[in-house]
């Protein structure tokens, strides 16, 4: 099948990689890494104008290295038609709407691919199909069971649209959101040039995370917001950083945001045997019920990390690092004092799975992971991404 558009992007050696080919006339494509890399994780998409796209994802699980094919081979269902016509709330046509079929992976709860994805010169990722000056759009590579199918419409000026299409006639409205404004100061009142301002990414909110600065006089805004409630998180150098709660409405300037000097947070990471463990990534992950805010650190070679922007309350950290256990929400204050933080190894299982009969070992099984909780419920599995392996043997890490 000649012209398959064949995407290949992921995560190699730490950062990002993007390929993007197409089939020739045999039908075939080839992407190609250096050797010896380290793959975090990597995805494949394969699509063509009237046909279903194809699929398929790579991640470490359990395991320590990723093995990709060297040859896959690919058969193509014939796609079907769905389409409709995207609308504002007067009824006016909206011409230049990007629409965007994903299907959802049953092997992965949560996890979606885009059907129709491909690259642009700069290596940015969108969707082919936009809707034209009635406002119409059309997908001829549609799955016949549209059960895990589902389309995702968005424009500049107007909220997201998420939802099924099945025929023709379907008409997607797109509303236009709220404005959310207000200043940064410090504490004597004067505006802060530069902050980063964030709305999303609260626990309960449902909103994306969408970012701005603040310009000369501190001022930030906000436009086409979810109307839900959310939260404003604020981060600038050399001081505090600010949360505010607020409820979306049609238009809200929610005043001056105070910044109070920073705070120090000291993070010593060591081992079992108390050596330190330099390159940990840390992260704030979870501060006063909200994941708002951002920073990226890791530890030097004395396994020390310190964040001078650091709020004075408790913020719940994240640390991880290949080859140990993650750690998870520990808690870290400001403090002149180190907070010493012990990264156990990673643990390794390793055994055979036989045939309770024979004795012989299976040729293919696969193992899926649970979590007990902390109040004795049932434990939850993930049934959706189990782990395959061969020859009766198995290597599993947590």
């Amino acid at each position: 099948l000649e012209g398959v558009r064949f995407v290949f992007w992921g995560g190699m050696d730490g950062e990002s990689h993007k390929q993007q080919t197409f089939t020739d006339e045999r039908g075939e494509a080839r992407v190609s890494w250096k050797a010896n890399s380290e793959i975090d994780y990597m995805f494949a998409t394969w699509s063509k104008s009237g046909f279903v796209s194809q699929h398929h994802y790579w991640e470490k699980d359990r395991r320590a290295t990723i093995e990709l094919p060297k040859r896959l081979q690919l058969e193509f269902d014939a796609g079907h038609t769905i389409g409709g016509t995207v609308q504002d709330e007067e009824g006016h046509s909206i011409e230049g709407a990007q629409v965007d079929p994903k299907m959802r992976w049953p092997r992965r709860y949560g996890y979606v691919f885009r059907t129709n994805l491909m690259l642009d010169a700069e290596g940015h990722s969108r969707s082919g199909i936009v809707t034209d000056a009635e406002g119409r759009w059309q997908w001829d590579g549609a799955p016949e069971d549209l059960s895990q199918a589902q389309i995702d419409i968005n424009c500049p000026g107007y909220l997201d649209w998420m939802s099924g299409c099945r025929n023709l006639g379907a008409v997607c409205i797109l509303k236009r959101g709220g404005k959310v404004s207000g200043r940064v100061v410090n504490t004597e009142g004067h505006p802060i040039e530069g902050a980063d301002v964030r709305i999303g990414e609260d626990d309960s909110s449902r909103l994306p995370k969408s970012e701005t600065k603040t310009d000369a006089v501190g001022r930030f805004v906000f436009e086409n917001c979810p109307p839900e409630d959310s939260v404003i998180t604020v981060q600038a150098s050399g001081h505090s950083p600010q949360l505010h709660k607020v409820a979306v409405g049609d238009e809200q300037d929610v005043g001056d945001l105070s910044l109070a000097p920073a705070h120090t947070v000291r993070i010593r990471v060591v081992d079992r045997e108390g050596k330190p463990i330099p390159g940990v990534k840390c992260y704030p992950s979870v501060w006063r019920d909200s994941r708002g805010l951002k920073a990226e650190l890791a530890s030097d070679a004395e396994g020390r990390v310190q964040w001078t922007n650091a709020p004075e309350d408790a913020v719940l950290w994240a640390l991880f690092k290949q080859g140990y256990m993650s750690v998870i929400r520990a808690p870290v204050e400001a403090s002149d004092e180190e907070r010493v933080i012990t990264m156990a190894p990673q643990l390794v299982l390793r055994g055979r799975v036989t045939d309770a009969v024979t004795g012989e070992p299976l040729p293919a099984f696969e193992i899926i992971d649970g979590r007990l909780g902390t109040s004795g419920e049932e434990p939850w599995w993930s049934k959706n991404a189990p782990v395959a392996y061969r020859d009766g043997s198995y290597e599993f890490q947590f």
